[in-house]
């Protein structure tokens, strides 16, 4: 299920939750999707890159340390209701 959708009508650091009505081919289009893993799987991730954990209460208010499409995630997911389960060791 598809989260948000940004847009960026140039090549600087800014984008939009919406396509400016004056930009006709934008540079770039940022989708966030939401995924159902399975228990078990495999993170692929590109060399020179790292994959960081981060709970979702150290993003709220967290506009200047996270991009804005990162920071904007608590208010994404706010309408889902979660539930935690935990897997028995057994």
């Amino acid at each position: 299920e598809m989260l948000g959708q940004w847009w960026r009508p140039n090549f600087d650091d800014k984008i939009y939750p919406y396509l400016p009505p004056h930009v006709t081919r934008p540079k770039e289009c940022i989708k966030l999707y939401q995924v159902a893993l399975p228990s078990k799987c495999v993170f692929g991730v590109p060399p020179g890159t790292r994959l960081v954990a981060v709970p979702l209460f150290e993003l709220v208010g967290q506009g200047g340390i996270y991009p804005p499409h990162i920071a904007a995630l608590p208010s994404l997911v706010s309408r889902f209701n979660m539930a935690v389960y935990a897997m028995s060791t057994e």
